[in-house]
This record gives C-alpha cells, sequence and structure tokens, in this order.
C-alpha cells in the first residue's frame, strides 16, 4: 500500500519539481503536491491547506529558502522543511540547518530524499508529542495549583467555622458556673443549645459533602412527593420550622428515577434555607413545592416568601463559602452542596429572587436511563408568586 504525502514545493524549475516527485514516488508514496515559487504564493498555500513537509530550492529569481523557511516560522506550524538545491557551500547548509531547516539534500544525490523526508516527518511527530504531553502536564500542574488552593482555603474556613462556636460555647460555660440567677442560666444554656445546633449542621454539611463526593450514585424510584414529606420530618427539630406553612402541588405520578440519598440532601438544604431566611415582617411565612413528571424527568420549583436575594448575589450564590446576606449564621457550604449533587445526578438548578419578597428554585432532576438534560425548568412569567 502506497503511504500519501502532503507536499508543499517551493521551487521555480518545473523540471527538478518533475524529478522530486518522480523520486518521491519511487520511494513508495502518492503525493499531492503544490509548487510555489515567491512569497505570495506561499503564504497562499499555506493558509489553505495542511501540508506534511516543505521542500524549498535554495536560490530561485523571486524568493530563497531562508525566506521560505521564516515564513513557516512565522506561522508557528512545525512543518518538516528540507532544502534540496544544487552546488552550495558546506557553510550555507550548516547554516540553513541552525536556522530551522531539517535536513539538506544535494539535488545530484536525490536518493537520500526519502529517508531524509520519512525522518524529519517522524522527529516532527515526536515534537508535537512531547508538546502535548509538556501541554498536558503544565494543565495538570495549574489544576493541582488551583486545589490546592482551594483546599487551603476549605480547610482554613471549615476550622474557622468549627472553632467559633465552640469558643462561644466555652465562653457560656464559663458565665454559667460564676452565675447564680436560674432564669439567667437558663438563657445561656438555650444559647448553648443554639450554638451546638449550628455546629451540628456545619459538621453535616461536611459530611453530606464527603458522602455526596465519594459515595457510588444508586439509582431508584424515587416518589417525590413522600422524600419532600421525609425530608421536612428531618427538619422538626428547629424550632422555626413550626412556624412556616408548607404547600405540595403535585401534577400526576411523581416517581423520578435517580438517586434519592442526593436528592434528599438538595431538598433538605432548600427547605433548612426556607426556613432560616424567613421574612420576619410576613404575616405568614410559605414554602411551596411544584412537582411535576414526564418520561425524561421531573420539574420541581421550591418557593418561599423570605427574605429574598439581591441581584448582584444571585451569580454567586452556589458558590463555596458565598453568603448573600448578613443575617446569615451558616456554613456558605449548602448551596454549593446542592449544585454539586445536583451536576452529579445529571441535573440542573438555577434560582431566581426579588429582595424582600420571594426566592424561587428550579431543579431538573432527570430520569437516569441516558436521556441528555435538557435543562432547568422555568415557568411562565406570570406565575402568581408566594408574594401575591
Amino acid at each position: 500500500m502506497h503511504k500519501y504525502l502532503q507536499l508543499l514545493l517551493v521551487e521555480d524549475s518545473e523540471d527538478d519539481a518533475t524529478l522530486i516527485i518522480h523520486e518521491i514516488k519511487r520511494g513508495g508514496y502518492r503525493c499531492e503536491y503544490e509548487r510555489v515559487e515567491d512569497l505570495a504564493g506561499m503564504e497562499a498555500a499555506l493558509r489553505h491547506k495542511h501540508w506534511d513537509v516543505v521542500i524549498s530550492d535554495y536560490n530561485l529569481p523571486q524568493f530563497s529558502a531562508s525566506a521560505a523557511l521564516q515564513t513557516v516560522q512565522r506561522t508557528g506550524l512545525d512543518l518538516p522543511f528540507v532544502v534540496v538545491s544544487g552546488t552550495v557551500g558546506e557553510d550555507v547548509a550548516v547554516q540553513m540547518l541552525h536556522d530551522g531547516a531539517h535536513d539538506y539534500i544535494m539535488k545530484d544525490n536525490l536518493r537520500r530524499l526519502v529517508p531524509a523526508l520519512e525522518r524529519s516527518i517522524r522527529d516532527a511527530a515526536l515534537r508535537r508529542e512531547r508538546l502535548s504531553a509538556d501541554e498536558m502536564l503544565k494543565t495538570t500542574l495549574d489544576e493541582l495549583k488551583k486545589r490546592n488552593y482551594e483546599l487551603d482555603n476549605y480547610v482554613y474556613k471549615v476550622s474557622h467555622d468549627l472553632r467559633s462556636p465552640l469558643c462561644s460555647i466555652l465562653g457560656l460555660a464559663n458565665l454559667v458556673r460564676y452565675e447564680g440567677d436560674v432564669e439567667t442560666i437558663k438563657n445561656y444554656v438555650e444559647k448553648i443549645e443554639g450554638r451546638i445546633h449550628k455546629l451540628d449542621h456545619f459538621i453535616q454539611s461536611i459530611l453530606d459533602h464527603s458522602r455526596m463526593l465519594n459515595t457510588e450514585i444508586t439509582v431508584r424510584p424515587v416518589n417525590l412527593v413522600n422524600l419532600i414529606g421525609d425530608c421536612l420530618e428531618e427538619l422538626k427539630y428547629l424550632p422555626e420550622k413550626q412556624q412556616l406553612d408548607v404547600n405540595i402541588q403535585a401534577q400526576g405520578d411523581t416517581v423520578v428515577h435517580n438517586d434519592a440519598f442526593r436528592l434528599s440532601i438538595v431538598l433538605s438544604n432548600l427547605i433548612s434555607n426556607a426556613v432560616k431566611y424567613r421574612n420576619p415582617e410576613s404575616e405568614r411565612n410559605a414554602l411551596r413545592f411544584n412537582v411535576s413528571v414526564d418520561e425524561k424527568g421531573a420539574h420541581v420549583t421550591v418557593e418561599d416568601n423570605g427574605i429574598g436575594i439581591e441581584q448582584t448575589h444571585l451569580p454567586h450564590i452556589f458558590d463555596m463559602f458565598f453568603r448573600a446576606t448578613s443575617r446569615s449564621d451558616g456554613s456558605g457550604l449548602g448551596l454549593y452542596i446542592v449544585k454539586q449533587t445536583m451536576q452529579q445526578i445529571g441535573g440542573s438548578i438555577s434560582a431566581e429572587s426579588a429582595l424582600g419578597e420571594w426566592t424561587r428554585f428550579y431543579l431538573y432532576i432527570p430520569n437516569a436511563t441516558g436521556v441528555q438534560n435538557d435543562g432547568p425548568y422555568l415557568p411562565s412569567a406570570d406565575r402568581e408568586s408566594l408574594s401575591a
């Protein structure tokens, strides 16, 4: 089987070009070539086609091998460049090789041409492989640096958020030791309980994040309405939850095939946020779920009439450790974990909000049957909000 070669030939003599092509074909190659003899022709040829190798005569009436080599080098292409010429001095050949040519062949010794071309093409392929490996290594090192930086920030933030409530608990315990008034002691104990709940919630967030990253996805039928109920029940220890009016609207079947554990992480975080960031000025604190399922997956809207989120903060609410309000005493991990979890199960989440009125989260949960994710569910613009 003949090998195939795309050749750019810089040569003003048609006879010499014929000899070069004949020698290449004699070496077992099918050759497609284009002959150019000036700068404009070469620049045009380099633009419109990929070449395997460039062969150039040394002296041409309007061009030269040196100029041709510089033209190739300006493009940034790593093209094998072989000079084929008549009688020139050894110093000229050495200078061309020094400038970047890959070989120099005399026209009266064309039997060396094919081996020189093969060696030059092979060397160029090795250079490209090394360059690709170097680029991959650089990308890997850059990614490791980024991960190390994130890990340092994570460790610092976690240690700070663990120590803060512990220091508060120790301080309150010290006050209890020297306090004689029973009512004051009860107040201190309530504060200690609050700090413990905060610490427990933070540790649970870290555990959820770890389990989400390290536990295999287990697909099974999940009744979303039942799962929402379970998540609400698990959060009943939150005192403020009793002040929340919950409404679940479901259309038809509410079973989706996905990972129940990860979906519970998502829903629990969204419910917890609705409790923590309820609007103290609202006559009723409401949390509404809207669930619909089709053959592709489930669309879930989670809406509350809490304090809302500033528009400038919305693009960042899924960032690690981001806190969208000064009222937040949380870890800043909740919505980050939610986003990561949704991506892990092939779903998506988006949000919109009106400050002081409401916040809506739109979840798309695919049926884990190889169906492509077609994006988050966005309701019509005239849908009634909880604040109405």
